[in-house]
């Protein structure tokens, strides 16, 4: 390039010159846009964690209502209440100041925690129409009550879930109340557990006290009784019994239900053990209706065992003296039966059984000439190979001639 020559190059001159700021300031946005994203997403997955941990907790108290386990409403708001003083706590910790203030208030936390453990029993096996004024009008008699949680139905025609909670003011009230076990309330016989009792024991035995009635069955009783095939006995057959079942354990089962004259237990002769069956011989027949009723003498040594009336020659088996006795009188009967001649005397021949005879008679006497004879048209009633058996047949010897020759001339 030369002196005079005003012409300049551009990238010279511009090549110092600082970079414009709106390139740095997209990258900017572009970073703070990914953070804001990135937070989101945080949080979105913390949200998610918390909504699964709460799912959780609500699955596991669902879980304890339906062992029959006294869980509290309020648990989820203790649990809140103790992350927020854990908060707090750390926040004066970092003051340095307050440090006392936590330490006061879990101690007096402590006792509050204790009160809300009142006793109470847990109510199974409820009907859908008990509500809670009928579970206070019932169990009032026990004591007083201070609580009644009974968790609405599903829908609009149950008035509960089939069970509920009732909170006693005192330790008596509660054992009266879970000695009403198995009885009934609006046609349900109610399963009572302390609400403190959480072991998975099932329905617990009753055992009726002394002078006390056996349980009748209701509605089961009458299915059973319908389906008895013997008509009722004062002797009971049972059946699918242990092998190490006793005769003093079936004793002790049906005493209960009356008077046992004895219990007729099947042996093996080399063991002695129980071949699985047996009979129990009441004094009366209703003591065996009600054990046949009964729901819960159906279970012996853990196994259903099964119960109906004993046949007719297995009750009499139950007085031997007077089966012995009626044994011996159908066999004299029998023998003088067959010792005495059979006199008995021709009933009268009617004129219709007269008309019959005579009628037989014809018959076979027509039937006897058909045979003897010829019939009504002159012929032989003899079949075709009788005849071919009686033809004349010619001689197989030489004979002499007899008839006359004949010449031609």
């Amino acid at each position: 390039m030369s002196k005079d020559d005003d012409s300049f190059d551009v990238m010279e001159a511009f090549s110092s010159a600082p970079v414009p700021e709106e390139l740095t300031m997209q990258d900017q946005r572009k970073k703070r846009k990914a953070e804001k994203a990135k937070a989101k997403a945080q949080d979105k997955l913390e949200k998610n964690r918390e909504n699964r941990e709460k799912k959780k907790k609500k699955k596991d108290k669902m879980k304890k209502r339906k062992r029959g386990e006294d869980v509290s409403d309020d648990s989820d708001a203790e649990d809140e209440e103790g992350s927020e003083k854990e908060d707090g706590a750390a926040d004066d910790v970092e003051g340095g100041e307050a440090k006392e203030k936590p330490a006061k208030k879990a101690k007096t936390e402590k006792p509050a925690k204790e009160s809300k453990k009142a006793p109470g029993v847990w109510i199974g096996n409820l009907s859908f129409s008990t509500t809670e004024a009928d579970l206070k009008a019932y169990f009032s008699k026990c004591g007083e009550i201070t609580r009644i949680k009974c968790p609405p139905g599903r829908n609009a025609r149950q008035s509960n879930q089939g069970f509920a909670f009732i909170d006693f003011a005192t330790e008596e009230a509660v054992a009266a109340a879970v000695a009403k076990s198995e009885s009934d309330l609006n046609g349900r016989n109610l399963l009572i557990k302390d609400s403190k009792n959480f072991e998975k024991t099932g329905r617990p035995k009753r055992e009726p006290a002394e002078g006390e009635a056996v349980a009748d069955g209701g509605k089961a009783g009458d299915r059973i009784a319908k389906k008895q095939k013997n008509p009722p006995s004062p002797t009971v057959f049972v059946g699918n019994l242990s092998f190490n079942t006793t005769r003093d354990a079936i004793q002790k089962q049906f005493e209960p239900c009356g008077r046992i004259r004895k219990v007729r237990l099947a042996t093996f002769q080399d063991t002695g053990k129980c071949k699985g069956f047996a009979y129990i011989d009441f004094f009366d027949v209703d003591s065996a209706t009600k054990a046949l009723r009964a729901p819960d003498k159906h279970t012996l040594d853990n196994r259903k065992i099964r119960l109906e009336y004993a046949s007719e020659e297995a009750t009499k088996k139950a007085t031997p003296w007077v089966y012995r006795q009626e044994r011996k009188e159908a066999e004299a009967a029998t023998e003088e039966t067959q010792a005495a001649p059979a006199q008995e005397e021709r009933p009268a021949v009617t004129t219709n059984e007269k008309a019959k005879e005579e009628r037989i008679a014809k018959k076979l006497e027509r039937e006897s000439k058909r045979k003897d004879g010829p019939n009504r048209e002159g012929r032989s009633t003899a079949t075709s190979g009788a005849i071919l058996a009686n033809v004349q047949r010619q001689k197989v010897t030489a004979q002499p001639f007899q008839g006359t020759k004949i010449t031609f001339d």
